[in-house]
């Protein structure tokens, strides 16, 4: 049985000698049908050197089957590589029809592009050859290297669960939380 590397809180930092990018998919629009159905589609993440070597990504990280044009996950997914690699290496989101295994969509990305502990908030969009339409994928992620820098203290980060509201949510939205940090809260 497959077992996820990283815990379901994932770590402030990547695992000594790796580099990490942690990837929220949010949801995407716009997906095309697949042979006259609505896709049942996820999505996964390689590096272009384990799609070179063949292997497949791991099961554990993807997101769960949805079925729809309009996809809605709010789950987790990473890549990771050697720290050595950062320069040449590539990150390649896929999201699949799960019954066909046939990619919809493809977005690659240079790794070192991504600053370290930097928040991206991300709108992938891609027209489809077979439609007029745009597909979209809007996703968050953030790239952890195995250490902070001593030298030059410019990474800050809170990270912070939130566990439960006070009162029940009657609309399947997404929420979101947003904190700020300030340096006198009570001027503030």
């Amino acid at each position: 049985m497959a077992t996820a590397k990283y815990s379901a809180l994932f770590p402030h930092v990547a695992p000594r000698c790796k580099e990490l990018i942690h990837i929220l998919v949010h949801g995407a629009a716009n997906l095309p049908n697949i042979n006259n159905r609505s896709p049942r589609c996820y999505v996964t993440t390689q590096t272009k050197a384990t799609l070179e070597e063949g292997e497949i990504g791991e099961t554990i990280n993807a997101t769960n089957f949805i079925e729809g044009v309009s996809p809605q996950w709010n789950e987790m997914i990473y890549a990771d590589i050697a720290e050595d690699k950062s320069l040449s290496e590539e990150l390649i989101i896929f999201i699949i029809d799960e019954p066909t295994g046939k990619k919809i969509v493809e977005h690659r990305f240079q790794w070192q592009n991504f600053e370290p502990f930097y928040q991206y908030h991300i709108n992938l969009q891609q027209p489809l050859q077979q439609t007029s339409q745009t597909t979209c994928l809007y996703i968050s992620m953030m790239r952890k290297l195995s250490s902070l820098s001593k030298e030059s203290i410019r990474y800050f980060g809170l990270e912070a669960l939130l566990n439960g509201f006070d009162s029940p949510i009657t609309e399947n939205l997404s929420i979101y939380a947003v904190t700020r940090i300030v340096s006198d809260f009570k001027a503030y």
